[in-house]
């Protein structure tokens, strides 16, 4: 069958080195290997591939980021969105132009902030549509932006079509698909399918890894890890603040920050106060090509935090390397993870971290039998081979209505 994956979205590129490029890339190459035509229309590489196509929005400027500073953020913040609704006029043509070359069976796409350029195309076109919505678009983009918007009502009605218009709604989480289901009359459309790994990519350089054994001298001892972006959500900070009280009791322990972000060096702050300097390692960014040779080294990988409604990639790719597991007692962790059966869930303080880490530094047979268990679970079900099937699953069960 013949697939159109669809993309809207400005900013977000198929070769990017982030999770909603890893997410498209690895569904578009999961789909095609069961053997289906899928033709990528992504937005953002429309705009800023090799040629730049016309009206593209262009990079920041010393004069706008000074118009910027004078002007209030809520308007400001309303005239991105309005050059955000120009880009999903073009977004629409686009795809219109592809729907019309290609006749697909299905547009899948993933939905963003704002942009409605898809459920206006396919509805006319009268193709199946699928949409995948991977965060409360209004609420995510006034954290970020920390401003208004004089187009909120415009957001809200955006946010509700996006929902109501396609024939299925594939959200990563059972807390998203609560949020979404008062907007439709049809809340049983609303399907979860949380985030996944591709088992290919689980390689692990063992030159590199004795390298780094030596370079950093973790020989003989336990390792406790993090890996991923360093942002205040993660919960680095709890992390570091855990280790250092159970540090003094546990002579062979270290701790392991591979990544970084905006608080990396208030991280390294707060590691010299605790005095935890030589307790405590940071490898700094890696490439994504070696992210398992690291994650390969640790006994315990950790995830502190979460937000409410998102599907952590990072406890699939610490599970699918056979690690005992702490992560955060959220609904979506619950929907994928049993604790004290797949890992150690818990709430986002010291107090419950620190237990949990010396639960599983005490207690071997433990850790590797719950690592275990997730492991198998991530390897059978949450993979993006699984993810490709249930979507042609789904199609075939629409059509067959």
């Amino acid at each position: 069958m013949k697939i159109i994956y669809y993309s809207s979205h400005p900013q977000l590129r198929l070769k990017a080195h982030s999770g909603p490029g890893t997410h498209m890339r690895e569904t578009i190459s999961a789909l095609t290997a069961l053997g289906h035509e899928v033709f990528p229309v992504i937005m953002g590489d429309e705009l800023h591939g090799d040629t730049v196509a016309a009206g593209a929005i262009a990079k920041p400027s010393q004069m706008r980021s000074l118009i910027k500073w004078f002007i209030p953020k809520i308007i400001w913040r309303t005239l991105k969105e309005i050059q955000l609704l120009r880009t999903d006029d073009m977004a629409a043509r686009l795809l219109e132009k592809k729907i019309d070359e290609i006749n697909p069976d299905l547009v899948y796409e993933r939905g963003a902030y704002l942009q409605l350029s898809g459920v206006r195309v396919v509805k006319v076109k009268g193709i199946t549509h699928f949409m995948e919505l991977n965060a409360p678009f209004i609420d995510e983009v006034r954290d970020f932006e920390q401003a208004g918007t004089l187009l909120l009502r415009k957001a809200k009605r955006a946010e509700k079509m996006q929902v109501q218009s396609p024939d299925l709604v594939y959200v990563v989480s059972s807390a998203l698909k609560s949020y979404y289901a008062s907007f439709t009359k049809q809340p049983e459309k609303i399907l979860v399918v949380p985030n996944s790994v591709n088992p290919d990519y689980l390689k692990v350089n063992t030159v590199a890894r004795q390298g780094l054994m030596d370079e950093y001298n973790l020989h003989n001892k336990k390792i406790i890890g993090f890996v991923g972006s360093i942002f205040p959500y993660h919960g680095v900070d709890i992390l570091i603040r855990a280790f250092s009280k159970i540090a003094r009791e546990f002579a062979d322990v270290t701790l392991l920050i591979v990544g970084d972000g905006i608080i990396l060096n208030d991280l390294k702050d707060l590691s010299r106060r605790e005095q935890m300097d030589e307790r405590i390692l940071f490898a700094g960014s890696r490439a994504h090509s070696e992210v398992f040779t690291w994650i390969d080294m640790m006994d315990i990988c950790v995830m502190a935090k979460s937000n409410w409604y998102g599907s952590p990639v990072k406890i699939f790719e610490y599970g699918a390397m056979g690690k005992g597991i702490v992560a955060p007692n959220t609904i979506p962790v619950k929907d994928v993870m049993e604790n004290n059966v797949d890992g150690i869930l818990i709430e986002p303080d010291e107090a419950g971290l620190q237990k949990a880490l010396k639960k599983l530094l005490e207690d071997n047979h433990l850790r590797e039998t719950l690592a275990s268990n997730f492991k198998k679970k991530v390897l059978t079900t949450y993979t993006w081979k699984k993810t490709a099937e249930r979507i042609i699953t789904d199609f075939n069960k629409q059509k067959n209505k």
